[in-house]
Protein backbone atom coordinates (compact mmCIF):
# COMPACT_ATOMS: atom_id res chain seq x y z
CA UNK A 1 0.00 0.00 0.00
CA UNK A 2 3.01 2.34 -0.43
CA UNK A 3 4.81 4.36 2.23
CA UNK A 4 3.30 4.13 5.69
CA UNK A 5 1.29 7.29 6.51
CA UNK A 6 0.62 8.69 9.97
CA UNK A 7 -2.84 8.04 11.34
CA UNK A 8 -3.73 11.72 10.75
CA UNK A 9 -2.66 11.47 7.11
CA UNK A 10 -4.63 8.22 6.75
CA UNK A 11 -7.76 9.82 8.23
CA UNK A 12 -7.43 12.82 5.87
CA UNK A 13 -6.96 10.47 2.92
CA UNK A 14 -10.14 8.61 3.83
CA UNK A 15 -12.10 11.83 4.36
CA UNK A 16 -11.79 12.57 0.63
CA UNK A 17 -14.02 9.57 -0.05
CA UNK A 18 -17.83 9.80 -0.03
CA UNK A 19 -19.45 9.03 3.32
CA UNK A 20 -16.29 9.40 5.45
CA UNK A 21 -16.28 12.26 7.94
CA UNK A 22 -13.04 14.07 8.87
CA UNK A 23 -11.71 13.86 12.41
CA UNK A 24 -13.07 16.43 14.84
CA UNK A 25 -10.42 18.76 16.33
CA UNK A 26 -10.26 17.03 19.72
CA UNK A 27 -10.05 13.55 18.23
CA UNK A 28 -7.18 14.70 16.02
CA UNK A 29 -5.45 16.05 19.14
CA UNK A 30 -6.03 12.77 21.01
CA UNK A 31 -4.57 10.71 18.14
CA UNK A 32 -1.60 13.05 17.78
CA UNK A 33 -0.89 12.61 21.49
CA UNK A 34 -1.32 8.83 21.26
CA UNK A 35 1.18 8.52 18.41
CA UNK A 36 3.57 11.29 19.53
CA UNK A 37 2.87 13.56 16.55
CA UNK A 38 3.56 17.32 16.72
CA UNK A 39 0.93 19.76 17.97
CA UNK A 40 0.29 23.41 17.19
CA UNK A 41 -0.12 25.90 20.05
CA UNK A 42 -3.89 25.77 19.53
CA UNK A 43 -3.84 21.98 19.70
CA UNK A 44 -1.73 22.08 22.87
CA UNK A 45 -4.46 24.19 24.50
CA UNK A 46 -7.07 21.61 23.45
CA UNK A 47 -4.84 18.80 24.79
CA UNK A 48 -4.53 20.49 28.17
CA UNK A 49 -8.31 20.59 28.47
CA UNK A 50 -8.78 17.00 27.29
CA UNK A 51 -6.00 15.37 29.34
CA UNK A 52 -5.72 17.55 32.45
CA UNK A 53 -1.95 17.67 31.90
CA UNK A 54 0.13 20.85 31.86
CA UNK A 55 1.13 22.51 28.58
CA UNK A 56 4.81 21.86 29.31
CA UNK A 57 4.16 18.15 29.82
CA UNK A 58 2.10 18.01 26.62
CA UNK A 59 4.91 19.56 24.55
CA UNK A 60 7.42 17.13 26.04
CA UNK A 61 5.39 14.17 24.69
CA UNK A 62 6.27 14.81 21.04
CA UNK A 63 7.84 11.66 19.63
CA UNK A 64 6.51 9.49 22.48
CA UNK A 65 3.93 6.79 21.62
CA UNK A 66 1.61 5.68 24.41
CA UNK A 67 0.84 1.99 24.91
CA UNK A 68 -2.77 2.61 25.97
CA UNK A 69 -5.50 5.19 25.30
CA UNK A 70 -8.49 5.43 27.66
CA UNK A 71 -11.30 7.83 26.75
CA UNK A 72 -14.38 9.06 28.60
CA UNK A 73 -16.49 10.97 26.10
CA UNK A 74 -20.18 11.88 25.98
CA UNK A 75 -22.75 10.21 23.76
CA UNK A 76 -22.36 10.63 20.00
CA UNK A 77 -18.64 11.41 20.64
CA UNK A 78 -17.96 9.90 18.00
CA UNK A 79 -16.06 7.12 19.76
CA UNK A 80 -16.90 3.95 17.80
CA UNK A 81 -15.85 5.32 14.40
CA UNK A 82 -12.55 6.56 15.88
CA UNK A 83 -11.96 3.22 17.61
CA UNK A 84 -12.51 1.53 14.25
CA UNK A 85 -10.10 4.00 12.62
CA UNK A 86 -7.35 3.04 15.08
CA UNK A 87 -8.04 -0.67 14.62
CA UNK A 88 -8.08 -0.49 10.82
CA UNK A 89 -4.97 1.72 10.71
CA UNK A 90 -3.01 -0.62 12.99
CA UNK A 91 -4.14 -3.63 10.94
CA UNK A 92 -2.95 -2.16 7.66
CA UNK A 93 -0.01 0.04 8.64
CA UNK A 94 0.93 -0.86 12.21
CA UNK A 95 3.85 -3.10 11.20
CA UNK A 96 2.86 -5.87 13.62
CA UNK A 97 3.59 -8.59 11.04
CA UNK A 98 7.25 -8.31 12.10
CA UNK A 99 6.40 -9.93 15.43
CA UNK A 100 4.54 -13.03 14.23
CA UNK A 101 5.98 -16.43 13.33
CA UNK A 102 6.00 -17.67 9.73
CA UNK A 103 2.49 -18.60 8.68
CA UNK A 104 0.95 -16.86 11.71
CA UNK A 105 -1.57 -14.03 11.38
CA UNK A 106 -1.82 -11.35 14.05
CA UNK A 107 -5.15 -10.18 15.40
CA UNK A 108 -6.71 -6.78 15.94
CA UNK A 109 -9.37 -7.48 18.56
CA UNK A 110 -12.41 -5.22 18.76
CA UNK A 111 -14.55 -5.98 21.81
CA UNK A 112 -18.06 -4.54 21.99
CA UNK A 113 -20.67 -4.53 24.73
CA UNK A 114 -23.15 -6.55 22.66
CA UNK A 115 -23.80 -7.98 19.20
CA UNK A 116 -25.30 -4.75 17.87
CA UNK A 117 -22.25 -2.79 19.00
CA UNK A 118 -20.02 -5.36 17.31
CA UNK A 119 -21.84 -4.94 14.00
CA UNK A 120 -21.41 -1.14 14.23
CA UNK A 121 -17.67 -1.51 14.82
CA UNK A 122 -17.32 -3.94 11.90
CA UNK A 123 -19.16 -1.56 9.59
CA UNK A 124 -16.84 1.33 10.53
CA UNK A 125 -13.75 -0.87 10.06
CA UNK A 126 -14.87 -1.81 6.55
CA UNK A 127 -15.56 1.88 5.82
CA UNK A 128 -11.95 2.84 6.63
CA UNK A 129 -10.44 -0.13 4.80
CA UNK A 130 -12.55 0.58 1.70
CA UNK A 131 -11.53 4.25 1.76
CA UNK A 132 -7.84 3.27 1.80
CA UNK A 133 -8.19 0.62 -0.89
CA UNK A 134 -7.36 -2.43 1.24
CA UNK A 135 -8.91 -5.67 0.00
CA UNK A 136 -10.29 -8.13 2.52
CA UNK A 137 -12.71 -10.98 3.07
CA UNK A 138 -15.48 -11.09 5.63
CA UNK A 139 -15.76 -14.51 7.26
CA UNK A 140 -16.80 -16.12 10.51
CA UNK A 141 -14.87 -18.17 13.04
CA UNK A 142 -17.61 -19.98 14.91
CA UNK A 143 -19.85 -17.19 16.18
CA UNK A 144 -17.17 -14.51 15.73
CA UNK A 145 -17.23 -11.93 12.94
CA UNK A 146 -13.81 -11.80 11.20
CA UNK A 147 -12.33 -9.42 8.60
CA UNK A 148 -9.30 -11.03 6.89
CA UNK A 149 -6.94 -8.62 5.12
CA UNK A 150 -5.32 -9.79 1.89
CA UNK A 151 -2.15 -7.67 1.78
CA UNK A 152 -1.27 -8.03 5.47
CA UNK A 153 -1.28 -11.20 7.63
CA UNK A 154 -3.93 -9.72 9.91
CA UNK A 155 -7.41 -10.75 11.02
CA UNK A 156 -9.74 -8.25 12.64
CA UNK A 157 -11.95 -10.08 15.14
CA UNK A 158 -15.14 -8.72 16.69
CA UNK A 159 -15.28 -10.27 20.16
CA UNK A 160 -18.11 -10.28 22.73
CA UNK A 161 -17.21 -8.99 26.18
CA UNK A 162 -16.69 -12.38 27.85
CA UNK A 163 -13.66 -13.63 29.74
CA UNK A 164 -13.03 -16.62 27.47
CA UNK A 165 -13.38 -14.94 24.05
CA UNK A 166 -9.85 -13.49 23.52
CA UNK A 167 -7.78 -16.42 24.79
CA UNK A 168 -5.45 -18.24 22.40
CA UNK A 169 -5.05 -15.43 19.85
CA UNK A 170 -1.89 -13.39 19.05
CA UNK A 171 -3.40 -9.95 19.67
CA UNK A 172 -1.39 -6.93 18.56
CA UNK A 173 -4.12 -4.34 19.13
CA UNK A 174 -7.11 -4.44 21.46
CA UNK A 175 -10.00 -1.98 21.16
CA UNK A 176 -12.64 -1.93 23.93
CA UNK A 177 -15.87 -0.14 22.97
CA UNK A 178 -18.25 1.18 25.68
CA UNK A 179 -16.21 -0.68 28.29
CA UNK A 180 -17.71 1.25 31.23
CA UNK A 181 -21.00 -0.50 30.45
CA UNK A 182 -19.65 -4.04 30.40
CA UNK A 183 -20.93 -6.42 33.02
CA UNK A 184 -18.61 -6.57 36.02
CA UNK A 185 -20.25 -9.42 37.83
CA UNK A 186 -20.14 -12.75 36.05
CA UNK A 187 -20.49 -15.75 38.39
CA UNK A 188 -18.59 -13.91 41.07
CA UNK A 189 -15.76 -12.84 38.76
CA UNK A 190 -14.95 -9.39 37.34
CA UNK A 191 -15.11 -9.78 33.55
CA UNK A 192 -13.76 -6.27 32.90
CA UNK A 193 -10.61 -7.15 34.85
CA UNK A 194 -10.40 -10.64 33.35
CA UNK A 195 -10.92 -9.46 29.76
CA UNK A 196 -8.23 -6.82 30.20
CA UNK A 197 -5.82 -9.36 31.70
CA UNK A 198 -6.51 -11.86 28.90
CA UNK A 199 -5.83 -9.27 26.20
CA UNK A 200 -2.66 -7.97 27.81
CA UNK A 201 -1.31 -11.52 28.05
CA UNK A 202 -2.13 -12.15 24.38
CA UNK A 203 -0.24 -8.96 23.40
CA UNK A 204 3.05 -9.98 25.03
CA UNK A 205 4.88 -10.89 21.80
CA UNK A 206 4.22 -7.54 20.11
CA UNK A 207 6.75 -4.78 20.67
CA UNK A 208 4.35 -1.97 19.70
CA UNK A 209 1.10 -3.39 20.97
CA UNK A 210 -1.74 -0.94 21.55
CA UNK A 211 -4.80 -1.00 23.81
CA UNK A 212 -7.66 1.48 23.43
CA UNK A 213 -10.64 1.61 25.78
CA UNK A 214 -13.36 4.21 25.25
CA UNK A 215 -16.82 4.70 26.66
CA UNK A 216 -19.56 6.96 27.82
CA UNK A 217 -19.30 6.86 31.62
CA UNK A 218 -21.58 4.98 33.94
CA UNK A 219 -20.67 4.69 37.61
CA UNK A 220 -17.69 5.57 39.74
CA UNK A 221 -16.50 1.99 39.74
CA UNK A 222 -14.91 -0.55 37.40
CA UNK A 223 -11.64 -0.72 35.48
CA UNK A 224 -12.56 2.02 32.99
CA UNK A 225 -13.33 4.51 35.75
CA UNK A 226 -10.32 3.57 37.89
CA UNK A 227 -7.85 3.76 35.00
CA UNK A 228 -8.98 7.18 33.82
CA UNK A 229 -9.02 8.59 37.34
CA UNK A 230 -5.45 7.39 37.81
CA UNK A 231 -4.06 8.65 34.48
CA UNK A 232 -6.03 11.85 33.81
CA UNK A 233 -4.05 14.95 34.72
CA UNK A 234 -1.00 12.83 35.60
CA UNK A 235 2.05 14.40 33.92
CA UNK A 236 4.26 11.53 35.09
CA UNK A 237 2.17 8.84 33.38
CA UNK A 238 3.92 7.77 30.17
CA UNK A 239 2.21 4.46 29.43
CA UNK A 240 -1.51 5.35 29.66
CA UNK A 241 -3.07 8.41 27.99
CA UNK A 242 -6.45 9.36 29.44
CA UNK A 243 -8.75 11.93 27.81
CA UNK A 244 -12.27 13.02 28.59
CA UNK A 245 -14.88 15.62 27.75
CA UNK A 246 -18.53 16.33 26.91
CA UNK A 247 -20.24 15.54 23.64
CA UNK A 248 -20.17 19.06 22.22
CA UNK A 249 -16.39 19.35 22.61
CA UNK A 250 -15.64 16.06 20.84
CA UNK A 251 -18.40 16.47 18.25
CA UNK A 252 -18.83 20.23 17.62
CA UNK A 253 -21.78 19.68 15.27
CA UNK A 254 -23.85 18.79 18.36
CA UNK A 255 -24.42 21.78 20.63
CA UNK A 256 -24.80 21.71 24.40
CA UNK A 257 -28.29 23.18 23.96
CA UNK A 258 -29.25 20.30 21.68
CA UNK A 259 -28.12 17.73 24.25
CA UNK A 260 -30.27 19.41 26.90
CA UNK A 261 -33.25 19.19 24.57
CA UNK A 262 -32.59 15.50 24.02
CA UNK A 263 -32.20 14.71 27.74
CA UNK A 264 -34.12 16.99 30.17
CA UNK A 265 -33.17 14.94 33.24
CA UNK A 266 -30.07 16.75 34.64
CA UNK A 267 -28.71 13.63 36.31
CA UNK A 268 -28.89 11.55 33.13
CA UNK A 269 -27.69 14.49 31.00
CA UNK A 270 -24.56 14.91 33.12
CA UNK A 271 -23.73 11.22 32.72
CA UNK A 272 -24.64 10.71 29.08
CA UNK A 273 -23.60 14.00 27.48
CA UNK A 274 -21.36 15.84 29.95
CA UNK A 275 -19.48 12.57 30.53
CA UNK A 276 -19.54 12.67 34.33
CA UNK A 277 -19.70 9.22 35.99
CA UNK A 278 -22.29 8.99 38.73
CA UNK A 279 -21.78 7.73 42.26
CA UNK A 280 -22.36 3.99 42.54
CA UNK A 281 -25.15 4.80 45.00
CA UNK A 282 -26.86 8.16 45.35
CA UNK A 283 -30.21 9.74 46.19
CA UNK A 284 -32.76 9.12 43.45
CA UNK A 285 -34.43 12.52 43.98
CA UNK A 286 -33.09 15.96 44.90
CA UNK A 287 -33.88 16.64 48.61
CA UNK A 288 -34.99 20.27 48.10
CA UNK A 289 -37.38 19.19 45.34
CA UNK A 290 -38.89 16.53 47.60
CA UNK A 291 -39.72 18.99 50.38
CA UNK A 292 -41.55 21.44 48.11
CA UNK A 293 -44.01 18.70 47.05
CA UNK A 294 -45.65 18.55 50.47
CA UNK A 295 -47.95 21.54 50.08
CA UNK A 296 -51.61 22.46 49.82
CA UNK A 297 -52.88 22.06 46.25
CA UNK A 298 -55.16 25.11 46.24
CA UNK A 299 -58.37 25.19 44.20
CA UNK A 300 -58.48 22.63 41.43
CA UNK A 301 -60.66 20.27 39.47
CA UNK A 302 -59.61 16.62 39.31
CA UNK A 303 -59.45 15.24 35.77
CA UNK A 304 -60.28 11.69 36.80
CA UNK A 305 -59.37 9.94 40.05
CA UNK A 306 -57.82 6.48 40.25
CA UNK A 307 -56.64 4.24 43.07
CA UNK A 308 -52.98 3.23 43.09
CA UNK A 309 -52.04 0.20 45.21
CA UNK A 310 -48.80 -1.26 46.53
CA UNK A 311 -49.92 -4.56 48.02
CA UNK A 312 -47.99 -6.12 50.88
CA UNK A 313 -45.80 -9.02 49.95
CA UNK A 314 -44.99 -10.04 53.50
CA UNK A 315 -41.65 -9.74 55.21
CA UNK A 316 -42.63 -6.56 57.04
CA UNK A 317 -44.07 -4.78 53.99
CA UNK A 318 -46.97 -2.43 54.37
CA UNK A 319 -50.08 -2.37 52.24
CA UNK A 320 -50.31 1.16 50.83
CA UNK A 321 -52.81 2.88 48.57
CA UNK A 322 -53.45 6.37 47.27
CA UNK A 323 -56.15 8.31 45.43
CA UNK A 324 -54.40 10.07 42.54
CA UNK A 325 -55.57 12.53 39.93
CA UNK A 326 -54.24 15.03 37.47
CA UNK A 327 -55.53 18.42 38.57
CA UNK A 328 -56.48 21.53 36.67
CA UNK A 329 -56.26 24.75 38.71
CA UNK A 330 -59.70 26.32 38.65
CA UNK A 331 -58.84 29.97 39.29
CA UNK A 332 -58.79 30.89 35.58
CA UNK A 333 -61.55 28.60 34.26
CA UNK A 334 -64.50 30.13 32.46
CA UNK A 335 -68.02 28.69 32.81
CA UNK A 336 -67.65 27.18 29.33
CA UNK A 337 -64.41 25.48 30.39
CA UNK A 338 -66.11 24.18 33.53
CA UNK A 339 -68.81 22.61 31.35
CA UNK A 340 -66.27 21.11 28.95
CA UNK A 341 -64.36 19.60 31.86
CA UNK A 342 -67.54 18.01 33.22
CA UNK A 343 -68.22 16.46 29.81
CA UNK A 344 -64.61 15.31 29.57
CA UNK A 345 -64.72 13.68 33.01
CA UNK A 346 -68.00 11.91 32.24
CA UNK A 347 -66.60 10.67 28.91
CA UNK A 348 -63.45 9.33 30.52
CA UNK A 349 -65.40 7.70 33.33
CA UNK A 350 -67.38 5.70 30.77
CA UNK A 351 -64.23 4.83 28.85
CA UNK A 352 -62.54 3.70 32.06
CA UNK A 353 -65.44 1.41 32.95
CA UNK A 354 -65.36 -0.07 29.43
CA UNK A 355 -61.60 -0.54 29.49
CA UNK A 356 -61.07 1.91 26.60
CA UNK A 357 -58.02 4.17 26.49
CA UNK A 358 -58.68 7.54 28.11
CA UNK A 359 -58.81 10.81 26.20
CA UNK A 360 -56.32 13.54 27.09
CA UNK A 361 -57.64 16.86 28.27
CA UNK A 362 -58.52 19.03 25.23
CA UNK A 363 -56.03 21.84 24.73
CA UNK A 364 -58.77 24.47 24.60
CA UNK A 365 -59.85 23.47 28.11
CA UNK A 366 -56.40 23.82 29.64
CA UNK A 367 -55.91 27.00 31.66
CA UNK A 368 -52.71 29.03 31.78
CA UNK A 369 -51.77 27.61 35.17
CA UNK A 370 -49.94 24.28 34.69
CA UNK A 371 -51.64 21.04 35.69
CA UNK A 372 -50.25 18.92 38.48
CA UNK A 373 -50.65 15.36 39.74
CA UNK A 374 -52.10 15.27 43.23
CA UNK A 375 -52.15 12.46 45.78
CA UNK A 376 -55.42 13.35 47.50
CA UNK A 377 -55.52 10.51 50.03
CA UNK A 378 -52.84 8.15 51.35
CA UNK A 379 -53.76 4.91 53.11
CA UNK A 380 -51.50 2.38 54.76
CA UNK A 381 -51.68 -0.78 56.81
CA UNK A 382 -48.39 -1.57 58.49
CA UNK A 383 -47.40 -5.22 57.98
CA UNK A 384 -50.88 -6.60 57.46
CA UNK A 385 -49.66 -10.18 57.86
CA UNK A 386 -48.31 -9.67 61.38
CA UNK A 387 -51.30 -7.56 62.38
CA UNK A 388 -53.68 -10.15 60.89
CA UNK A 389 -55.56 -7.55 58.89
CA UNK A 390 -57.66 -9.53 56.44
CA UNK A 391 -57.86 -8.78 52.73
CA UNK A 392 -61.62 -8.35 52.95
CA UNK A 393 -61.20 -5.65 55.59
CA UNK A 394 -58.65 -3.78 53.49
CA UNK A 395 -60.78 -4.17 50.36
CA UNK A 396 -63.84 -2.82 52.15
CA UNK A 397 -61.94 0.22 53.38
CA UNK A 398 -60.56 0.78 49.90
CA UNK A 399 -64.05 0.47 48.46
CA UNK A 400 -65.32 3.13 50.86
CA UNK A 401 -62.51 5.41 49.76
CA UNK A 402 -63.31 4.74 46.11
CA UNK A 403 -66.95 5.50 46.71
CA UNK A 404 -66.08 8.74 48.51
CA UNK A 405 -63.82 9.94 45.66
CA UNK A 406 -65.76 8.47 42.74
CA UNK A 407 -63.01 6.01 41.82
CA UNK A 408 -63.84 3.05 39.57
CA UNK A 409 -60.33 2.04 38.46
CA UNK A 410 -57.31 0.82 40.41
CA UNK A 411 -53.72 0.05 39.43
CA UNK A 412 -50.95 -1.95 41.08
CA UNK A 413 -47.94 -4.12 40.34
CA UNK A 414 -48.12 -7.75 39.23
CA UNK A 415 -46.49 -9.23 42.31
CA UNK A 416 -48.66 -8.82 45.37
CA UNK A 417 -52.05 -7.71 44.10
CA UNK A 418 -53.55 -11.04 43.06
CA UNK A 419 -55.55 -11.38 46.27
CA UNK A 420 -57.10 -7.89 46.08
CA UNK A 421 -58.33 -8.08 42.47
CA UNK A 422 -61.45 -10.16 43.12
CA UNK A 423 -62.28 -8.29 46.32
CA UNK A 424 -62.21 -4.98 44.48
CA UNK A 425 -64.19 -6.38 41.54
CA UNK A 426 -66.97 -7.48 43.87
CA UNK A 427 -67.11 -3.92 45.15
CA UNK A 428 -67.29 -2.39 41.66
CA UNK A 429 -63.66 -1.33 41.23
CA UNK A 430 -61.74 -2.59 38.19
CA UNK A 431 -58.10 -3.50 38.94
CA UNK A 432 -55.36 -3.42 36.26
CA UNK A 433 -51.81 -4.65 36.63
CA UNK A 434 -48.84 -2.41 35.86
CA UNK A 435 -45.75 -4.40 34.88
CA UNK A 436 -42.91 -3.55 37.26
CA UNK A 437 -39.94 -4.30 35.03
CA UNK A 438 -36.57 -2.61 35.51
CA UNK A 439 -36.86 -0.57 32.26
CA UNK A 440 -40.37 0.56 33.27
CA UNK A 441 -39.08 1.50 36.71
CA UNK A 442 -36.22 3.55 35.27
CA UNK A 443 -38.63 5.39 32.96
CA UNK A 444 -41.02 6.01 35.88
CA UNK A 445 -38.26 7.44 38.08
CA UNK A 446 -37.30 9.74 35.22
CA UNK A 447 -40.92 10.90 34.96
CA UNK A 448 -41.15 11.54 38.70
CA UNK A 449 -37.96 13.61 38.48
CA UNK A 450 -39.68 15.65 35.75
CA UNK A 451 -42.69 16.16 37.99
CA UNK A 452 -40.40 17.33 40.78
CA UNK A 453 -38.45 19.76 38.59
CA UNK A 454 -41.62 21.30 37.16
CA UNK A 455 -43.49 21.41 40.50
CA UNK A 456 -46.09 19.05 39.03
CA UNK A 457 -46.32 16.75 42.07
CA UNK A 458 -48.42 17.66 45.13
CA UNK A 459 -48.42 15.40 48.20
CA UNK A 460 -50.27 15.58 51.51
CA UNK A 461 -48.28 15.96 54.72
CA UNK A 462 -47.06 12.45 55.45
CA UNK A 463 -43.86 11.90 57.43
CA UNK A 464 -43.37 8.27 56.39
CA UNK A 465 -43.63 9.13 52.71
CA UNK A 466 -41.22 12.04 53.15
CA UNK A 467 -38.67 9.79 54.88
CA UNK A 468 -39.02 7.17 52.16
CA UNK A 469 -38.54 9.73 49.36
CA UNK A 470 -35.38 11.09 50.99
CA UNK A 471 -34.04 7.55 51.51
CA UNK A 472 -34.92 6.34 48.02
CA UNK A 473 -31.63 5.68 46.21
CA UNK A 474 -30.32 4.95 42.75
CA UNK A 475 -27.63 2.31 42.61
CA UNK A 476 -25.49 1.10 39.73
CA UNK A 477 -24.91 -2.60 40.30
CA UNK A 478 -21.63 -4.33 39.41
CA UNK A 479 -23.42 -5.77 36.36
CA UNK A 480 -24.08 -2.23 35.09
CA UNK A 481 -27.83 -2.26 35.79
CA UNK A 482 -29.46 0.74 37.47
CA UNK A 483 -31.70 -0.21 40.38
CA UNK A 484 -33.75 1.73 42.91
CA UNK A 485 -34.79 1.11 46.48
CA UNK A 486 -34.95 2.43 50.02
CA UNK A 487 -31.73 2.71 52.01
CA UNK A 488 -32.31 0.54 55.07
CA UNK A 489 -36.10 0.90 55.07
CA UNK A 490 -39.22 0.03 53.13
CA UNK A 491 -40.38 2.07 50.16
CA UNK A 492 -44.07 1.13 50.06
CA UNK A 493 -45.37 4.71 49.80
CA UNK A 494 -42.72 5.74 47.26
CA UNK A 495 -43.84 2.72 45.23
CA UNK A 496 -47.26 4.39 44.91
CA UNK A 497 -45.65 7.39 43.18
CA UNK A 498 -43.61 5.12 40.91
CA UNK A 499 -46.71 3.09 39.99
CA UNK A 500 -48.65 6.30 39.25
CA UNK A 501 -45.83 7.43 36.96
CA UNK A 502 -45.93 4.07 35.15
CA UNK A 503 -49.70 4.39 34.71
CA UNK A 504 -49.25 7.94 33.44
CA UNK A 505 -46.70 6.80 30.87
CA UNK A 506 -49.31 4.34 29.56
CA UNK A 507 -51.99 7.08 29.17
CA UNK A 508 -53.98 5.61 32.06
CA UNK A 509 -54.31 8.84 34.06
CA UNK A 510 -56.93 11.18 32.64
CA UNK A 511 -55.96 14.80 32.05
CA UNK A 512 -52.24 14.09 31.80
CA UNK A 513 -50.30 16.74 29.86
CA UNK A 514 -47.96 13.92 28.77
CA UNK A 515 -50.77 11.92 27.13
CA UNK A 516 -50.65 11.15 23.43
CA UNK A 517 -53.71 12.44 21.59
CA UNK A 518 -56.28 9.71 20.90
CA UNK A 519 -58.71 10.05 17.99
CA UNK A 520 -62.35 9.17 18.47
CA UNK A 521 -64.12 7.60 15.50
CA UNK A 522 -67.68 8.88 15.05
CA UNK A 523 -69.75 7.54 12.16
CA UNK A 524 -66.64 6.42 10.31
CA UNK A 525 -64.94 9.82 10.60
CA UNK A 526 -62.15 10.90 12.94
CA UNK A 527 -63.26 13.53 15.44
Amino acid sequence: MGERPTIIEAARMAATKPGVEPLTPLWEVALRLLYGLPLTDEQVALAVRATGRTAEAIRALEGHRFAELWTRVGRRGPKSSTHALIGAFEAGWGGHERDVMPGERFVVALTAKDVAGGHILARFVRMWLDAWGFTYRTTRSGSLHVIELDAVPCDIYIFPCTTTAPRGYPIAVAIFDESAHWSTDETGARPDIEILAAHRAAMAQFRRSLLVSGSTPLAQQGVHYDTIESAWGNDAETRVLAVQGPTWEWSPSITEERTRELEPDPRVWRREFRAEPVAASCAAFEPELIDQCFRAPGNYRGAGRVLVIDASGGGGDSFAAAVVTWCIPTADLTPEQEYLLEVHRADNKCRSELGIELLPLPTFARPNAPPFVCFERLLGWQDRFKLSVGSNTIAQQLALTCQQFGVTSAFGDQFGSFWIRNDLAQLGVHFSEIAWTNPNKQAAVSRVRHWLRERMLVLPQHEQLKRELHAYSERVTPSGAITYGGRGQHDDFVALIITAAMADSQNLLAGSPHAQFVYRHVGGYQA
